[in-house]
């Protein structure tokens, strides 16, 4: 006697890998990925460096006395030092992210697996900015740990421990760098190479800024406007800059520009997050996936 035949979509069901799997699996490939670890304790070294380094800096200019200009907001931003490189190393760490099965000749196995595209890179987005926050929130809290060790001890600075904008940024640093992330893996998407994705990072946030200031400056010259110099700081750069620090400390930078508080700043920085990720999420879901 024949055995009864199961629907298909009962298999399906039986089968199906879940959420919790697809996260698990991606967790796994970065672990046994030796340049994610590295770029990582890149990242990682680089804010413990910068913090050395400011420490260091501002204990000899605090010899100079009062004309030193060593002031407590200075002592205020310890936790963010050095938070350019952390947020390009982050974007290129979320590129890497989505590049590694290209690289590795996994990508066919990993939709065999899981033939929703949009679950599996979900699942990269989420591990890789969770990843990001966590080791850029201690490396935050070492930079302030730091930061009081050098400058409160050694050289007998007034070191801000009591002020909530010295402990912002355990919360600035780790949430620009996991937008930052995401705006690696956005960009990674659309170009599906990691190459192009470095490249593409390093000059927003390094060559762009240049290159805005200097044709906005000439426009400005023609028209005689204002609003031209002060539109710069709407690029995605500028407005991941002013969320590492506090709102007090973000609001006296940027008081006469469009991005007048922390929290516009949050809004820009998001916008362009959702923008490169979700053009990159459509492109993928529409292109052929590469087999080697």
């Amino acid at each position: 006697m024949s055995s009864p035949i199961t629907p298909r979509r009962e298999v399906a069901q039986r089968h199906r890998v879940s959420w919790r799997g697809i996260v698990r699996a991606e967790i796994i490939k970065m672990r046994s990925l030796t340049p994610s670890i590295v770029l990582l304790g890149i990242t990682f070294g680089l804010m413990v460096a910068a913090a050395l380094s400011y420490s260091f800096l501002l204990g000899a200019l605090s010899g100079l006395g009062p004309q030193s200009g060593v002031r407590e907001e200075n002592l205020a931003t310890f936790g963010s030092t050095g938070a350019t490189t952390t947020m390009v190393l982050s974007a290129i760490f979320g590129a890497y992210c989505v590049c590694a099965d290209d690289r590795h000749g996994v990508t066919a196995a990993s939709f065999l697996a899981c033939a929703s595209r949009r679950s599996l890179v979900t699942a990269k987005v989420a591990v890789a900015s969770v990843i990001v926050a966590v080791v850029t929130f201690f490396g935050a809290l070492v930079e302030i740990l730091l930061g009081g060790l050098i400058c409160g001890v050694i050289y007998d600075l007034p070191y801000p421990w009591d002020v909530t904008d010295l402990w912002f940024a355990l919360l600035g640093v780790p949430l620009a760098s996991a937008l930052a992330c995401l705006i690696g893996v956005g960009v990674a998407l659309i170009f599906r190479s990691l190459l192009a994705a470095t490249l593409t990072v390093v000059g927003v946030w390094y060559l762009l800024p240049i290159v805005v200031m200097f044709a906005l400056g000439f426009l400005t010259r023609i028209d005689g406007t204002s609003f031209l110099e002060k539109s710069y700081n709407l690029l995605p750069n500028f407005a991941l800059g002013l969320l590492v620090t506090s709102p007090t400390l973000a609001a006296r930078d940027v008081a006469d520009t469009f991005v007048h508080s922390w929290w516009i700043a949050f809004i820009v920085a998001l916008v362009w997050t959702l923008l490169l990720l979700g053009v990159g999420m459509w492109l993928f879901g529409r292109r052929p996936l590469r087999a080697r």
